[in-house]
This record gives C-alpha cells, structure tokens and sequence, in this order.
C-alpha cells in the first residue's frame, strides 16, 4: 500500500522546498516516490529547476474541479466559491489528493505532499470519516433517483467512483506520516501550535518538527544581520522544543549538499 507524507506549515516557511527536497532523497533511496503539491501558490517547477532535481511531479487536475463544483451545486450550495473562496478552493485541492493517491497507489511506494499554506486544509483532511463517506453517499442517492426520473445521469458513476477514492484516502491517512515546516519565529510558532493541535485532536502522529532556514553557529556568514537572526532563533527555540522533542534542524545556506544532508536526517 502506499504511504503518504503529508507536509504543513505557514506561508513563507519553505514548506515546498521541503517536500521537494525530500522526495529526491527518498527517489536516491531505491524508492518510487513522487511529490503532489495542492498548495494554490505552488512552486515546486521553480524549486525543481533551482536545485537541479529529477523528481516525479504532479499537481491538481480540470477533472476534479469540474466534480466538486457540480457536486456541490446538486447538494444546493451554489456560489459555494465566490462566497467562501479559501475553503473552496481548499476543499478542491484536498479532493484532487484524493484522487491522486489513487490514481498512483501501484505506481509509487511514497507520495510526498505538499500542503496549502494554511490550518484550514488540515482541518479539511480531518473532517471525520463517516462525513466525508455520507456526503458522497448522499449525492450517490440522489444522483440514482434522479436517473430513475429521467432515464440519465452522467453524475452516477464518478458520485461512485469519487467515494470510493475518498475511503481509500481515508484509510492511508491514519498511517501517514505527518510534518510540520517552520521557521524560529512568533508567528510561524503560533501556526505550528494550531496545526499540532488539530492533528492531536485526531489522532494524527506529527513525526517531527522541522525547522528551516536555521543559522547554524557555523554558518558562513558572520554579518551583524545573520548574528542578530541567529539570537532571535535561539530564543524562540525552546518553545518549539516544547512542542516535539523531534526537531529537524535544516541549515540556512546556499550550500545545497549541506541541506541535503540535514534531510537525511529527518528519515535515520
């Protein structure tokens, strides 16, 4: 079966960096991975071409977009996007993992996701089982009566098919393996504090913190800016710590060997 890793963190965080990275040092593992980012703000072709990795890369499809907007509509939520555009398009975005995990679960052994940059789509993914499987059900119902009135209905079988790829989902995602991105500051500190909680609240296992961008005490630049960045994240450091004994320290540098290898790290 496959297994996931799921990938959170605030916006700015190089949470997509991160996912990109460590799919390549999983691929260089003998492991076929693939990296799925359903962040709207995306990057992972730029991060791709700046680091020179040969990864397996896929994003959201028309196809589930196009259901979700008729989906919701024949459940009487029309204008569902104008009116709550972030969950919309958050809601599409967790749907199109679905539906990709499904779509590579015998062609990959790791799936690599990158999250949007927000707690809102984690609290999508933990929307209870029983939900997400009625919501389907319901439209799967509807969509049979509605062909029984007047002999057709296209919505019937990809209703069925979209409920089948969410209990599949459903189930890799108790066994998944869950980060959370940050950088040593307030305001990513108060984000991580969210997105560790909801997770808790579900029984979802946080495997570790990781900590990006950091200044290491080695770090090649000594200036007075990187010295005064480097105090300000010792101070901050312990409250992380707190949070998850595990923390993944990743090095701010140009150096991408060194990078590389703090994300070796994260899996020994």
């Amino acid at each position: 079966m496959v297994e996931l890793i799921l990938v959170y963190g605030k916006g700015g965080v190089g949470k997509t960096t991160i996912s990109a990275l460590m799919t390549d040092y999983l691929r260089d593992s003998n492991k076929k991975v693939a990296c799925v980012s359903i962040d709207q703000q995306h990057n992972v072709k730029d991060i791709i071409q700046r680091y020179g990795l040969k990864i397996d890369y896929y994003e959201s499809t028309t196809e589930v977009t196009e259901f979700i907007n008729f989906a919701v509509e024949e459940m009487g939520f029309k204008g569902y996007k104008e009116i709550i555009p972030m969950i919309g398009g958050d809601f599409i975005s967790i749907t199109s993992l679905a539906k990709l995990v499904w779509d590579f679960k015998d062609k990959y052994d790791i799936i690599v996701c990158d999250f949007p940059p927000n707690c809102l789509s984690l609290r999508l993914i933990t929307i209870p089982p029983i939900t997400r499987s009625i919501a389907f059900r319901v439209l799967t119902i509807k969509s049979k009566i509605k062909k029984m009135i007047t002999g057709h209905d296209n919505f019937l079988d990809r209703a069925e098919f979209f409920a089948k790829v969410n209990d599949f989902f459903v189930q890799n995602l108790n066994t998944a393996r869950h980060y959370i991105v940050a950088n040593v500051d307030e305001l990513s500190l108060i984000e991580t504090i969210k997105m560790k909680k909801v997770l808790e609240q579900h029984n979802l296992p946080l495997m570790g913190i990781i900590i990006n961008k950091f200044v290491m005490n080695n770090n090649e630049c000594r200036c007075s800016l990187c010295e005064s960045y480097a105090y300000l994240q010792r101070t901050w450091l312990g409250s992380f710590y707190q949070l998850n004994s595990r923390l993944y320290l990743i090095p701010f540098t140009l150096d991408v060997a060194k990078i590389k290898t703090s994300i070796k790290n994260i899996f020994i």
